[in-house]
């Protein structure tokens, strides 16, 4: 059971991620996942320049398939346009318009479980080793010879996949081991890698031999192999390797005094290996190790020539350079990944904290003034009070409601309705908050032609904004000297795009354009105490949903256009409401 995920990497949605269904063996039937523009897409992006129904990925019997769906400019999977159906690959790169999403899928197979060290790390590594390359000086990696061509055909492949983006040192480790041993013939590979301790700790594995491998194609991810047993390595040749970063190549292990024929490397059949180090830039992260096996009986009786060479080592110990710049790299992205992740908890916790912390000191004075008011049969100052509970609690289920709508992702429920009604029931609520900073709000609710969208979550995006402009203006009249206060909000139909929407104007401070964008992030509020900084972000998240989105602009409806005007708009059909059931390519 496998489950995959999409990566956004390039495009307007950057950094967006989603998880696709499970692709499991039992599924009878696949499961459509839609990508595009369209709203009913589970993978929906903001892309102008991808169709509203551009590609399906079906899951099932473990797989997960792309196709694309006739869209205008067409579907690449890792650079070649899909021509048809197309199995995905961990690591593949999907380009849809301006959009490029990395597929990432875990393996489910734990290869490392196939790699035993065997023998002791204190043994001589010297035995029949045929060839010991020195390590190289500076941060050089040492040149591959022979041929040129194949050896720039090589390094160019491993170069391409070591700087493939993936937060998987598993999976990475073990393609670069699939070119390794397609390079050097060899059939089985392994890198080992150290740990905190600096002990050498299995990383991955793969067998090339189509009839000993468990995966179709030759190169595999098994734990095992076909055989069941795990692929040995010498300790002290892996050792060896790491103390002093020089790579070594054995001709014949069974005349090798570091392999007892009573071990399971002989046992194995293990004929001939290479180990190179791993130098990254700093350090040596560990050991690649590759080699050939033979029948026992058969190898004493026929002995065979040797396979590897000066060269195949050399080549190996570029390949290894690489695989070591290629795990820092994931190294430092992940420790990147997990800082910023705990900046942003650590800033969502203070900024939520300071925010209840507020609510909480009005609630208190509210209730104390309803205490008192009680004590001294003062109905008027207990009234007052109950109305500061009643406000806070107000405060703390729009806090509460932002929240849960920003932290989790949701598919709008479309429905035909009136935005109009819609937004009049919104800005009704917004007068109640005007009325108490004296504000006035005018509502242009001109007619518009019936739209489709979720009304319980624009009333929602609608609410935050003219709250929002509520306190704007509140604020410009107040550095004014007392004069002005308006919010003028208008429903509107672009016919030219046929989107709907709302445009909410005030006479406020208005908003710097170098804060344009910053203003829709969470937590970025310019109200201080007065808001949660989570108002516009839940707007512009639910309008996104829908398939449009937010601006502002500065420039409102005060005296010499001071203030700022904000645009909510989305399309006004849902053509897309069966995308699950896609046409033929």
């Amino acid at each position: 059971m496998t489950v995959g995920t999409l990566l956004v990497t390039v495009g307007p949605d950057a950094g967006r991620r989603f998880t696709l269904p499970t692709a499991d063996h039992s599924a009878v039937e696949s499961v459509p996942i839609g990508i595009g523009r369209g709203t009913a897409n589970p993978v929906r992006l903001r892309d102008t320049e991808v169709s509203r129904r551009h590609a399906v990925i079906r899951c099932g019997d473990a797989r997960y398939e792309l196709s694309d769906i006739g869209s205008s400019n067409g579907t690449l999977l890792n650079g070649t346009k899909l021509k048809g159906p197309a199995r995905l690959a961990d690591g593949d790169r999907v380009q849809v318009g301006r959009t490029t999403l990395l597929f990432s899928e875990p393996s489910s197979n734990d290869s490392r479980a196939g790699v035993s060290l065997v023998g002791s790390a204190g043994d001589d590594p010297a035995g029949a080793t045929l060839s010991v390359l020195p390590p190289s000086p500076g941060r050089r990696a040492a040149t591959p010879v022979g041929n040129a061509a194949t050896t720039l055909q090589v390094l160019y492949r491993v170069t391409e996949e070591a700087v493939r983006p993936t937060l998987n040192t598993e999976q990475l480790l073990g393609r670069l081991l699939d070119l390794a041993l397609e390079a050097v013939g060899a059939e089985r590979g392994c890198v080992l890698l150290t740990d905190s301790e600096g002990h050498l700790r299995p990383a991955a594995r793969r067998d090339r031999d189509h009839a000993r491998s468990d995966a179709v194609g030759g190169l595999n991810g098994g734990s095992l192999g076909a055989s069941g047993r795990p692929m040995p390595v010498s300790r002290s040749i892996a050792d060896h390797v790491l103390s002093t970063g020089r790579a070594l190549r054995t001709g014949n292990a069974a005349h090798d005094s570091r392999f007892d024929p009573t071990q399971s490397i002989m046992a194995a059949g293990v004929r001939e290996a290479l180990c190179v180090p791993l130098r990254g830039r700093d350090d040596v992260e560990g050991v690649m190790y590759l080699d050939t096996t033979v029948d026992v009986g058969s190898s004493i009786l026929n002995p065979l020539p040797e396979r590897f060479t000066d060269d195949h080592l050399h080549m190996l110990l570029a390949v290894g350079r690489q695989a070591a710049l290629a795990v820092e790299a994931v190294r430092y992205q992940s420790a990147l990944v997990r800082a910023e992740r705990l900046a942003a908890v650590g800033q969502t916790i203070s900024a939520l904290s300071h925010h209840i912390k507020n609510i909480l000191q009005g609630l208190g004075g509210g209730g104390h003034l309803v205490k008192t008011g009680l004590d001294r049969h003062d109905e008027d100052l207990a009234r007052q009070g109950w109305e500061i509970v009643e406000r806070n609690q107000q405060r703390i289920l729009h806090l509460v409601t932002d929240m849960l709508t920003f932290g989790k992702d949701r598919r709008p429920e479309l429905e035909r309705g009136d935005v109009a009604a819609t937004v009049a029931d919104a800005v009704g609520l917004a007068r109640a908050r005007a009325a108490e900073v004296g504000v006035s709000v005018e509502l242009d609710a001109a007619a518009v032609p019936p739209a489709w969208f979720d009304a319980d979550a624009m009333h929602r995006a609608v609410l935050n904004v003219a709250l929002n402009a509520v306190d704007a203006a509140a604020e410009g009249r107040d550095a004014r000297g007392g004069t002005g206060g308006l919010v003028r909000i208008a429903t509107a139909h672009w016919p030219e795009s046929d989107f709907v929407g709302v445009n909410v104007a005030d006479d406020g401070p208005g908003v710097p354009p170098h804060r344009a964008e910053a203003i829709f992030e969470p937590f970025e509020s310019g109200k201080g105490s007065k808001g949660t900084g989570l108002g516009l972000a839940v707007s512009r998240k639910i309008l996104r949903e829908h398939g449009g989105d937010i601006t502002v602009e500065s420039r409102g409806v005060g005296e010499d256009g001071h203030g700022a005007t904000f645009h909510l708009a989305w399309p006004r059909h849902d053509d897309d409401r069966a995308v699950g059931e896609t046409r033929a390519d």
